[in-house]
């Protein structure tokens, strides 16, 4: 789970009686490419314990990963961390989310799917979000060991003082824009203390307008042929019986 970790680590490390939003947005294009977009949010409080964010996160990692890491940006006392990461097909968006949420972590199961028809393409979102209750889901052997071999360093005691099991400190929200849809959307609990999953799925269908075109004009094409052969089969009107004599 490290590439999600680095962006929570704010969080960790300010302390967890502090509010955080962290939210994964996947946008799919029609070709079924598109990006992943991981974005946290700080509050006042947290943002006073993180100190200078330029300073205090480490991006390195991330960026050689293939992510992009804006500056974070800072308004009214809280601050914004953002990170992007491409993917090219509808294969590689599981692996992406792996990175975001550790392999068989937070997402379970991701699948993206692109079915294309002669008017139309459809496209299918699928994964299973499961978490455990507890941040401690958002550390790994590596960050423990940094921590003084403790997932979020601080001991049990310090995160209950702290309010690591207040269900509103920490919030995972996942967003789906789907091509020709709006955004789905599914929000969970990180810190709640107790376990949670979700099965988030999305449709959409895009209409390939030049196909429905054709194939209307096509309808019109063969009504209008219907039309004219049922004309040229019409039997033609009797001819009017010759007059009989003539007028004197």
């Amino acid at each position: 789970m490290r590439r999600l970790v680095l962006l929570l680590l704010p969080l960790l490390v300010a302390g967890t009686a502090c509010q955080a939003r962290a939210t994964v947005a996947v946008d799919v294009r029609e070709d079924g490419s598109g990006t992943v977009a991981v974005t946290v949010r700080l509050d006042p409080e947290a943002t006073s314990r993180l100190g200078d964010p330029a300073t205090a996160l480490a991006t390195a990692d991330l960026v050689d990963a293939g992510w992009k890491v804006p500056a974070p940006a800072t308004r009214a006392g809280a601050v914004t961390l953002r990170a992007v990461r491409p993917f090219g097909s509808p294969d590689e968006l599981a692996a992406v989310l792996d990175e975001v949420g550790g392999k068989d972590g937070v997402f379970r199961g991701t699948s993206l799917s692109v079915g294309e028809s002669f008017a139309s393409t459809t496209y299918d979102f699928r994964t299973t979000v499961r978490l455990t209750g507890s941040l401690e889901q958002l550390s790994d052997p590596e960050l423990a060991t940094v921590l003084g071999n403790l997932p979020l360093g601080r001991t049990a005691e310090e995160l209950a003082a702290e309010g690591a099991d207040v269900a509103g400190a920490a919030r995972l929200t996942l967003e789906v824009t789907l091509p020709g849809a709006d955004p789905a959307t599914w929000t969970r609990s990180a810190s709640s203390g107790a376990p949670s999953t979700v099965v988030a799925t999305a449709s959409s269908r895009v209409w390939t307008w030049w196909a429905v075109a054709v194939a209307g004009l096509g309808l019109v094409l063969v009504v209008s042929g219907v039309v004219v052969g049922l004309r040229s089969r019409r039997p033609a009107p009797a001819a009017s019986p010759p007059r009989v004599g003539g007028s004197n």
